[in-house]
C-alpha cells in the first residue's frame, strides 16, 4: 500500500488489479486520515488489464508487486507496478483528471533482458473501471 505525500489518495494492489482510493471528503479539508469517509469520498479508482491486451502483450497471468506512486518534481505523476517480466505504468495526473486511458507496458523476454513494447492503453481496452 502506498499514500500520495498529502495523504489525497491511497494506492491498493491485488495480484489482478490496483484500486486508487480518494481520501479527501468532497467540501471539506478533511481527510479519511482524521475520520471516517465510508459515505463522504468518491469511490475508488480500479485499474486492471483487459484480457485483450493480455493476450496482445502475452501476459499469460498476472501477479501485481506493490504499486507505488512515483514522484515528479512537485508531486506524484505515476503509479507503477510490475506483473512477470512487464512494468506497468499509469499516469496519476490523467487519473485525478478521470482520463484512465494512462498506462503503458514494457517488458519482455528478449535474451532475458527488459524490451520496450510500443504502445499504451487506452479506455476501450486498457484501464477497465
Amino acid at each position: 500500500m502506498d499514500v500520495t505525500a498529502d495523504g489525497s489518495y491511497v494506492l491498493a494492489t491485488t495480484p489482478y488489479y490496483l484500486l486508487v482510493i480518494p481520501t479527501q471528503i468532497d467540501g471539506q479539508a478533511k481527510s479519511g486520515f482524521g475520520q471516517s469517509i465510508t459515505a463522504k469520498a468518491a469511490p475508488p479508482i480500479k485499474l486492471q488489464i483487459s484480457p485483450d491486451d493480455m493476450v496482445k502483450y502475452n501476459i499469460a497471468q498476472l501477479d501485481f508487486t506493490p504499486a507505488h506512486f512515483n514522484t515528479g518534481d512537485a508531486q506524484e505523476e505515476f503509479i507503477s507496478t510490475s506483473t512477470g517480466n512487464y512494468i506497468i505504468t499509469w499516469n496519476f495526473t490523467k487519473i485525478k483528471q478521470g482520463t484512465h486511458a494512462a498506462a503503458q507496458c514494457s517488458g519482455g523476454h528478449a535474451s532475458g533482458s527488459a524490451v520496450a513494447q510500443e504502445g499504451g492503453w487506452s479506455v476501450s481496452c486498457g484501464c477497465n473501471l
